[in-house]
This record gives C-alpha cells, sequence and structure tokens, in this order.
C-alpha cells in the first residue's frame, strides 16, 4: 500500500532540497546564461512560457538523474545498504581534503562548456537538470539517504515514487526560479549572481 505521508516528505524534502550549497554553484550560471541580458521584448505570456518551458526541461532532467538513482537504490536496496557506513566515510574524507584545498587558497573548479547552449536548444535546459542534481549530491546526500533509508521499510512502489516526487519538489522550485529569470528581464539573475560568492 503507498504512503501518502511518506511521499509528501519526499516531496517536501526535494523542494527543501533545491537550496544547498552546492547547487547554488551553478545556478547563477543557468540564471545569467539564459535569462541574464535585458530582452526589449515586453510580452509577459512569453516570458512567462520560456521560462515554464526552460523549468519543466530542468526538472525532466532532475528525473532522469534522481528516477535512476531510486531504480537502483530501490531494486538492488539489500546490495547497497552494506556500503552505506563506507559511502558516508569516503565522502566525509573527500569534503575534508576539499575543505584543506580550499584553505589553502587554491580554487576547485570543474569547466562546464557553454558556448554551444543557446535557449533555443532545448536539450541543454535537460542537460543542466542533470548537472544540477549530480552538483546537488554532495550536500543534500543526507536528505536523500533518509529517504533512501525510509524507502527500505516500504514497498518497491512507493520507494521509486518517493524518488520521483523528490524530484518533482525540487522541479518546483526550479519552476519558479525560472519563471522568475524569464519576467524580470535579468534583474533576477544578477541579483542572485552578486549573492553567490
Amino acid at each position: 500500500m503507498v504512503d501518502v505521508i511518506f511521499l509528501l516528505f519526499a516531496f517536501i524534502a526535494g523542494s527543501i532540497a533545491f537550496f544547498n550549497v552546492c547547487g547554488a554553484v551553478v545556478l547563477p550560471a543557468y540564471l545569467t546564461h539564459y535569462f541574464g541580458k535585458e530582452t526589449k521584448d515586453k510580452k509577459i505570456k512569453k516570458s512567462v512560457t520560456n521560462g515554464l518551458i526552460a523549468g519543466i526541461l530542468v526538472t525532466f532532467g532532475f528525473l532522469t538523474i534522481f528516477g535512476i538513482s531510486g531504480i537502483i537504490i530501490t531494486y538492488f536496496s539489500r546490495a547497497v545498504i552494506s556500503y552505506i557506513p563506507w559511502i558516508n566515510v569516503g565522502l566525509g574524507v573527500l569534503l575534508i581534503i576539499f575543505g584543506l584545498v580550499v584553505m589553502t587558497g587554491r580554487n576547485i573548479a570543474f569547466n562546464i562548456k557553454t558556448k554551444n547552449l543557446s535557449v533555443k536548444n532545448n536539450f541543454s535546459f535537460y542537460n543542466f537538470g542533470i548537472v544540477y542534481g549530480l552538483a546537488s549530491f554532495g550536500c543534500t546526500l543526507p536528505v536523500f539517504l533518509s529517504i533512501f533509508s525510509i524507502a527500505l521499510a516500504t514497498d518497491a512502489t512507493t520507494g521509486f515514487l518517493s524518488f520521483i516526487l523528490y524530484s518533482l519538489g525540487m522541479g518546483l522550485i526550479m519552476l519558479i526560479v525560472s519563471i522568475a529569470a524569464a519576467t524580470s528581464k535579468g534583474l533576477l539573475a544578477r541579483k542572485i549572481t552578486s549573492f553567490a560568492p
């Protein structure tokens, strides 16, 4: 039987998980690249439509990355669960190393080429959803694992649906941000970019 309360929890957790430091690193790039320029187009309907399309396609990226993770975790949970403590230790060590490197004044950066991306290339929005989801894993893993641990106690259908709703929760916030960015004529992109550091 599907646990509605748990599914609601997964959706809310995904919405909250959107606001994470790791994902915030790539969010300004998304906003400035697609919505950072002021346009002379005063048609609010067109701007809302552009933001809506972008947000939906990014959400499909979320669904892909978290859906695949959900399938792996749900259907291979017995094999995965024994490695969770070691995964946590490994991630902890990795974060300590990154922290020490940053404290020495060095910059850890990943170069993502965006010259071939354009608003007309809808596939790039989908790609960004995957990139944002992967980037978010570094900070949202405890939340994701909490859903994982509860999903293990439920049936496979509820477990899989929880990861879908987690994705949709994150996608809802991205949808709101995309529409706000598309209709603000670059203002939101500039504000978030200036706040990002």
